[in-house]
């Protein structure tokens, strides 16, 4: 029993030193970043808005979703467009490589598999911010940019 326990504290101790931060400061996606007022006006049209619990949830025209706490703060900005693909602060966009996403921004990543994708997860435990890479196949298909809680 004590040799599972330390087994156990050992693979979550190791996870804490493989992850680690990164600097995230300044990222944004199409100009918003978490943690800050929302504007609805945009120019394209909302074509879904859904309650999550207590935060609202606006999808746009152009691929961009928002979640929105009831303070009107930026939780989460997320973009899976393949209309007008954004490319991140570090130059990755819809379609790169796994390859340039740690090339780009470091092995300092921790990766879950969530509904047939690979995500690759970032945090910035001082500017308490998340970024992911979804990826299918070993290409990015939607960056996300959230506050981290």
């Amino acid at each position: 029993m004590k040799k599972i326990l330390i087994f156990i504290s050992f693979l979550i101790f190791a996870g804490y030193l493989r992850v680690g931060d990164i600097d995230l400061s300044g990222q944004e996606l199409y100009g918003y970043q978490p943690n800050t007022p929302f504007g609805k006006e945009r120019a394209y049209s909302i074509v879904e808005e859904e309650n999550i619990g207590t935060n609202l949830s606006l999808r746009y025209e152009d691929g961009i979703r928002f979640i929105v706490s009831p303070d009107n703060i930026i939780l989460s900005i997320e973009t899976r467009s393949e209309m007008k693909p954004f490319e991140s602060r570090d130059g990755i966009r819809q379609g790169d490589s796994v390859d340039k996403v740690i090339n780009k921004l470091g092995k300092k990543y921790s990766t879950l598999i969530e509904q047939g994708a690979k995500i690759y997860t970032y945090q910035d435990s001082k500017n308490q911010l998340i970024q992911e890479f979804w990826t299918v196949d070993g290409k990015v298909q939607i960056i996300r940019l959230k506050r981290k809680d």
